[in-house]
């Protein structure tokens, strides 16, 4: 998994800053190599990472003589700044160090889910855990990104699961951007300690999820009755959802060159339902000289595309493909745009307009990399252009790829079958999306109702199909089953794909 450079000396920075020990025998050669270490860390501050200096400083005959953090930060430096087939030796050889920082067994973590070794990689993470408890100083992943892929391979794997999810509870971890909510790693985690009957313990990291979705879905799932008959006020949606905008805001305001606050403040307004305030702000960073992710990335394509969405509910069509279409034409993540295009070929369906979304389709760069999820989408996309084209054949095929590829996208394999007019199909595949208890909140979500909004005249005729789905017997009893469902009222309104 790649580990951004700056990433990597900001927090070294971060350590030194803190204060790194002082080697621990004195002697004129030794003091005379601390102060090259310290020369060198100094450039690492202004951004220079500088191998042949950290490189020169391991072989020094006086480097044992160097404190154990001093030379564990030496070892990170030489992986960081020189790499190549020795990063891993020099990574070990710091993690072998008694002081070493916790960012060592984060690297070491972020290696491992690499090599889709989950033992290995557990291990580390715990390791982690022990040296930030040990050291004083704060657990660190090094890239999030590795606790997030982690954690959606082991779904099948719940033993495994449980013991990340222990430790990022037992470090209070906190994902580096501090924007992200970490709601639905919570919500995982209480739900496996109420099967394991540690009520007390579900509760208490219950209390973490805060996301308005997420405490919906809890809601509407028996599995939490009891948390949600002992504290119903922890599971007030509406507070849920100003808090939540409430947070956002306050993140945007001390954010320097990370705008991911502002997409998702968007969406927080869109959740309360104060259209005209998210379009305002959205048009407001779209003012801005440079809208940047945490990485650094041109981010002004996933403004422009909330932008859309926020026209979409406000009934303006043509304005919000006008914006999707110009979202489209930006690089995303530094690479080809998949998922703008995808969106505009969506809202271009959404409105009846088959022809012009088949060839956004067309038009698409096969070398994008496209995730599985998002080649899902595509064929969703395709099953209903054909559709409206009347190209039965062309759309049983695209139909049949969502069919296989259920388990990658099975809201794409729901819009499919909906767009192929096979309501029966998709009541089954609620039917099964309820019964699977690692995905149930969502489907209780989608089953709920909300407010009518305007659509789009396809859009409209999807939702009718959907609500034949709502009022299937085989689906009200697989609801009754496992939970309930609601009406929303405005605030929520966007969660469900057809109100």
């Amino acid at each position: 998994m790649p580990v951004s450079i700056f990433r990597l000396l900001a927090a070294l920075v971060c350590a030194s800053v803190i204060g790194v020990s002082s080697p621990a025998v004195a002697d004129a050669q030794t003091d005379a190599l601390a102060t090259r270490w310290s020369a060198a860390l100094e450039k690492l501050r202004g951004g220079e990472c500088d191998g042949k200096t950290w490189l020169a400083v391991s072989e020094d005959t006086s480097f044992p003589k160097l404190s154990s953090e001093q030379r564990a930060i030496t070892y990170i430096n030489m992986g960081a700044c020189i790499g190549g087939s020795r990063r891993h030796e020099w990574r070990v050889l710091a993690s072998k160090e008694p002081d070493a920082p916790p960012m060592v067994w984060g690297l070491l973590f972020l290696e491992a889910v690499d090599r889709h070794d989950t033992p290995d990689a557990l291990k580390n993470l715990e390791a982690d855990l022990a040296a930030a408890r040990r050291t004083g100083q704060a657990f660190d992943v090094v890239n999030d990104d590795g606790v997030y892929f982690l954690n959606g391979r082991l779904r099948t794997d719940p033993a495994a699961k449980m013991r990340l999810l222990s430790v990022l509870d037992a470090a209070e971890w906190k994902p580096s951007d501090p924007s992200q909510d970490l709601s639905p790693i919570w919500l995982e985690l209480s739900l496996m300690l109420l099967e394991q009957g540690k009520t007390g313990e579900a509760a208490r990291v219950a209390k973490k999820v805060t996301a308005a979705e997420s405490l919906l879905g809890m809601r509407l799932d028996n599995r939490f009755a009891s948390l949600l008959k002992d504290d119903p006020q922890a599971f007030d949606v509406e507070y849920a959802a100003f808090a939540d905008l409430r947070r956002l805001e306050r993140v945007h305001e001390t954010a320097e060159n990370n705008d991911n606050s502002a997409y998702l403040i968007i969406d927080a307004l869109r959740v309360l339902g104060r259209l005209d305030e998210a379009l305002e702000f959205a048009d407001r960073v779209l003012k801005k000289e440079k809208i940047l992710d945490e990485n650094g990335r041109d981010y002004r394509n996933w403004i422009e595309d909330r932008r859309a969405y926020v026209l979409l509910q406000l009934g303006r069509f043509d304005e919000a493909v006008t914006t999707e279409q110009t979202a489209a034409t930006r690089p995303e993540r530094g690479g080809a745009n998949v998922s703008q295009v995808i969106n505009l070929a969506e809202m271009l369906i959404d409105q009846g307009r088959f022809q012009q979304a088949l060839a956004v389709l067309d038009k698409m760069d096969k070398d994008a990399g496209t995730s599985a999820v998002g080649k899902a989408y595509i064929e969703q996309d395709r099953v209903c252009i054909f559709n409206g084209l009347g190209d039965a054949a062309q759309q049983d095929k695209a139909l049949a790829y969502t069919a296989a590829h259920v388990g990658d996208n099975r809201t794409a394999r729901l819009h499919a079958l909906l767009c192929a007019n096979d309501s029966a199909a998709a009541s089954r595949l609620m039917v099964d999306w309820l019964e699977d208890p690692l995905a149930r909140e969502r489907a209780l979500i989608q089953l709920c109702t909300a407010p009518s909004r305007p659509l789009g005249s396809y859009q409209a005729v999807l939702s009718q199909r959907f609500d034949q789905v709502r009022k299937d017997p085989a689906v009200v009893a697989a609801v009754a089953k496992v939970g309930r469902t609601e009406a929303l009222k405005a605030i929520g309104a966007v969660w469900p794909d057809f109100p």
